[in-house]
């Protein structure tokens, strides 16, 4: 079974998130977090078994509490042997800021644009 995460604060696109997930992947684990601070609180809870943590990360960059950038820098930190999970930027953002900054992150696997659709997702998943 394939475990995912969507770390997203706004409801509306988490929940199409999730949606278009299960078309694509309908035999999956889905988790939810509201904000980067709440997904590493869990990851450090079942860091002592990574392959109990999702293997694919979609991340919002702009949140409250801890926004994306946050969140990786957390991850970072954390430095969980053998857990490498495939991290998507999902953001309406199209900044070239943003874009920049992502490419600085190593753990980034790939960059989709919101809203997310049933092709794009199914290109990654």
């Amino acid at each position: 079974m394939m475990k995912l995460c969507v770390i997203d604060d706004e409801w509306i696109c988490s929940f199409l998130a999730q949606k278009l997930i299960q078309k694509v992947v309908p035999d999956s684990q889905i988790t939810h977090f509201k904000n980067g601070l709440e997904a590493i609180e869990f990851i450090q809870q079942h860091s002592a078994t990574p392959s109990s943590l999702p293997g694919f990360i979609l991340l919002d960059i702009n949140m409250p509490v801890a926004n994306g950038w946050d969140f990786l820098d957390m991850l970072s930190d954390l430095k969980i042997n053998d857990y490498n999970p495939a991290i998507y930027i999902s953001s309406s953002s199209q900044d070239a800021e943003d874009i920049a900054m992502a490419k600085q992150y190593a753990s980034i696997t790939g960059f989709l644009p919101k809203p997310l659709t049933l092709n794009k997702l199914a290109d990654v998943l």
